[in-house]
């Protein structure tokens, strides 16, 4: 069946695929956002920065282990009892394990035993007094049950153990803010913000102590570190080359968004992506002609032309890989290669009506009129109804009737 216009039929964007896309340009946009803020608060504007920081931190997914995440649903569920349950069995079985312990005393927490929860930690933190993150643990219970002195003493021993232990820095903070000591929680906070940058709770308590700061008299200029530009987040880049080189195509659903800023966070990230695909699979053509079309989205059209061309080394009759080629030799006035690579692609099966227009445009722009004028005409003879290439075919006319004229 004969195409209409477009050699890329519009993909069919499974639900699935669509909620991927739409978390990754989720992740992007609001890091360009929380970027945004995070200029706010550098240049003093601290109470738009604040409100801004407010409305991001409502949305932090963390993640964590089978276990943990297991304990924390039963948690959500209202279900305590059983996740105290789950968190004895798990700490019988692996009595060396700090995180089990702590899961065990946070279960036993919300069920109500709370010198329970804090003498399971006080007992592991006598084998293991050096262990920051107990530290930590212990110090956010003993928070959470109104015992700030000794909550205090447990943070700074945290950070003292461990000066980039981001969240026992915040905790530190919020007990030197509590005491007023502005200057000494801000000095936190900063070293916070710059091991964690793209964390919008840690920025926005950043942004309230710069403002308590500043209404003291106290503040020093703030400098927030910002979130990383580049799109390398190794994770998403691991767990989308696998979907990718399951299902190339899914690429489609990206390339089918309209043009906006968020383009070369996004892009870049699939760039990469097919990159570790390809290291993994390097003979398959299908990854090297979207890889190519993503490199053409984000501008960098030479790398592009070297993608497709691989792809079609990988697989001589990648038609779309040929097409592809046609197009972006013809950007770079590589007309009679452009042409070479069309032909080619309808030589092997690609016979549509766009193809045949393209092909006319090459020969057109090479000042092959009479070529151009057959290629016009068998997109025609496909589909008569292709107002594109009736359109082609009037213009030439007129140019060479004026041609005749002159």
């Amino acid at each position: 069946m004969p195409h209409n216009g477009e050699h890329y039929p519009t993909p069919k964007t499974p639900a699935k695929t669509a909620e991927l896309v739409a978390a990754v340009r989720q992740f992007f946009g609001k890091r360009q956002r929380l970027r945004q803020a995070v200029a706010l608060l550098n240049s003093g504007r601290h109470g738009e920065a604040a409100e801004r920081f407010a409305v991001l931190s409502r949305a932090c997914p963390g993640d964590g282990s089978l276990a943990a995440c297991l304990t924390a649903s039963l948690h959500g569920a209202g279900r305590h009892d059983e996740a105290a349950d789950a968190s004895a069995e798990a700490l019988r079985a692996r009595p060396d394990d700090d995180e089990a312990c702590v899961r065990r005393a946070w279960a036993l927490w919300h069920v109500g035993q709370r010198d329970a929860a804090l003498t399971t930690l006080r007992d592991r933190l006598l084998t293991r007094p050096n262990r920051a993150e107990l530290h930590y643990q212990t110090a956010t219970l003993l928070a959470s049950s109104d015992s700030p002195d000794e909550a205090e003493l447990h943070f700074r021993r945290a950070v003292v153990l461990d000066e980039d232990h981001v969240d026992a820095l915040v905790g530190l903070a919020l007990c030197e803010g509590a005491r007023r000591r502005t200057s000494n929680a801000l000095r936190h906070l900063t070293r916070a913000q710059r091991l964690r940058p793209s964390d919008a709770r840690i920025n926005l308590l950043l942004s309230l102590a710069a403002q308590a700061a500043e209404q003291m008299g106290l503040a020093d200029p703030v400098q927030a570190a910002l979130p990383d530009v580049g799109p390398s987040e190794g994770q998403a880049v691991k767990q989308l080359s696998r979907v990718i080189e399951a299902e190339p195509d899914f690429v489609d659903a990206f390339l089918s968004l309209p043009p906006d800023d968020l383009d070369a966070d996004v892009f870049g990230l699939l760039a990469e992506t097919l990159s570790l695909a390809l290291r993994r699979q390097p003979e398959h053509a299908d990854l090297y002609f979207h890889c190519g079309r993503v490199l053409e989205r984000l501008g960098r059209r030479r790398e592009a032309i070297e993608a497709t061309e691989q792809a079609v080394r990988a697989d001589p009759g990648c038609v779309r890989a040929l097409i592809q080629l046609g197009t972006l030799y013809g950007q770079t006035n590589r007309l009679d290669d452009a042409a070479g690579r069309l032909e080619e692609a309808i030589a092997r099966g690609a016979a549509y009506p766009d193809v045949y227009l393209l092909l006319g445009h090459q020969y057109r722009r090479s000042g092959r009129t009479d070529r151009a004028c057959w290629a016009y005409r068998q997109a025609l003879r496909l589909n008569d109804q292709f107002a594109a290439a009736r359109e082609a075919l009037a213009s030439l006319a007129d140019v060479e009737a004026v041609a005749v004229q002159a």
